[in-house]
């Protein structure tokens, strides 16, 4: 390996002593570890800006992350009070129709037939079509409709039990 001053001396001519030799060593190893130094500068520069850019992209990452998940709760929240509103007004419209129920369920109705002179109310009719029906073998647990018709010019009530047994009971 030839060192600058040897080249120097080598085109001028002349022999270098052994100090001036050693001085142009001295100098070619300085201005190499210079140009590695510089190397080593550069390349751990370019190595640190790499972990800078690996470390935002992480942090922007995990931002964008955060953000992602606030947003989902957020959704999921908004889902919940959604689901919760129906859910009241469904249990809203559960408990007003029991109420409606007990409402028809308390009103006392009466049905009374009058007719030359006689009256007879409507639950006695419908007690004497069903004990007609059980008479005929029937019982009173089978009897799914029943219907009565009055016909107060006979002095009679025709009846149609399930849609099936037919009969006739005096109104008297």
């Amino acid at each position: 390996m030839s060192t600058k001053s040897e080249t120097k001396a080598k085109k001028s001519g002349k022999e270098l002593s052994v100090e001036e030799n050693a001085a142009a060593l001295v100098d070619t190893v300085t201005e190499d570890d210079m140009v590695k130094t510089s190397k080593s500068t550069k390349a751990s520069e370019k190595k640190s800006t790499a972990k800078k850019a690996k470390k935002e992209t992480a942090e922007s990452e995990a931002k964008e992350a955060e953000v992602k998940a606030e947003a989902k709760a957020e959704e999921k929240a908004e889902v919940k009070a959604e689901a919760k509103a129906e859910e009241k007004e469904e249990v809203k419209a559960a408990e007003i129709k029991p109420m409606v129920k007990k409402v028809k369920e308390e009103v006392h109705t009466s049905l009374y037939v009058q007719y030359l002179g006689n009256e007879i109310e409507s639950s006695a009719i419908i007690e004497a079509v069903k004990k007609a029906f059980i008479s005929k073998g029937g019982a009173e647990s089978e009897i799914k409709t029943l219907d009565v018709y009055i016909k107060p010019e006979d002095n009679a009530a025709y009846y149609v039990i399930n849609k099936d047994e037919t009969g006739r009971v005096a109104l008297v």
